[in-house]
């Protein structure tokens, strides 16, 4: 996320990153709304998944 938002990677900010819905004191430039779709078109895609719990290791 820091190098596409700071146009680093040669790749299209605009298409893929959409901004915060409301502007108040906890929002920041670089917060971004989580994209959704119906189908999986971003299953198998370089952006990780936000929502799947964090894989925890046992000891």
């Amino acid at each position: 996320m820091y190098k596409i938002t700071n146009n680093i990677l040669d790749i299209n900010p605009n298409q893929y990153l959409m901004p915060g819905h409301s502007q108040t004191r906890s929002n920041h430039p670089h917060k971004y709304r989580q994209i959704s779709t119906s189908h999986n078109y971003y299953k198998y895609s370089f952006f990780p998944t936000s929502n799947s719990p964090v894989e925890q290791t046992s000891f």
